[in-house]
């Protein structure tokens, strides 16, 4: 039973590849990006409530939410937001195949006018805040308060730059909440259902 779930993943990745490659096959370049949006609104009635509840909730002022994909955590916000402990969230979101459902699930949660969807990478963050704090003639010291990764280091090759990227960025007394899997150190068969789950958010990028 215990590697039926990540068993599920691999042909939900392989059904969205193959459906993408005959609807539209072309352009290549575009393959992955798109075969991976279709795989997230396919996993979608499946979110992460933990995740959601215990870290984005605890965010605070300008917000930088890193990979938000098709925006399943965005209703922790709400909370936040409503109450004024978040005034500005940035969602770097590269694949802009998902955008049009990260778009609606910004507008279902009521985050229009908070929520602004960035289409660029970690790498071009630094740059896309220096331009804003020059228009808005801001000189402090770091562009964010708060910093969030939900699932995304478990897929990048060198997370530990990604991390200084991100880190480099924060205001003095910023914050940076990451949710990421772990490895049981149980050595039973929990340790090897538990290995397994933790290759789940990877398995789509390495079929497509």
């Amino acid at each position: 039973m215990m590697l039926l779930e990540p068993l599920y993943i691999v042909l939900l990745s392989v059904y969205a590849h193959g459906i993408t490659l005959l609807k539209c096959p072309l352009p290549l370049s575009t393959l992955g990006p798109r075969s991976l949006a279709l795989f997230q609104r396919l996993f979608s009635p499946f979110p992460h409530p933990t995740a959601a509840d215990q870290i984005a909730y605890q965010a605070h002022g300008t917000v930088l939410d890193l990979g938000p994909g098709l925006g399943l955590h965005l209703s922790a916000f709400r909370g936040p937001v409503e109450q004024g402990r978040i005034t500005r969230i940035y969602g770097f979101e590269p694949n802009t195949s998902g955008h049009v459902d990260l778009r609606e699930n910004v507008k279902k949660e009521g985050l229009e006018g908070v929520y602004e969807i960035v289409g660029l990478g970690v790498e071009d963050a630094a740059e896309f805040f220096q331009g804003k704090a020059a228009k808005e003639q801001d000189v402090q010291e770091g562009f964010v308060d708060t910093v969030i990764c939900i699932h995304v280091l478990c897929s990048v090759s060198k997370p530990e730059e990604m991390i200084k990227q991100l880190w480099e960025l924060l205001k003095a007394g910023g914050q940076m909440l990451v949710w990421e899997h772990v490895s049981c150190q149980k050595r039973s068969k929990g340790r090897l259902g538990q290995g397994t789950r933790s290759s789940m958010s990877l398995v789509s990028h390495l079929i497509l």
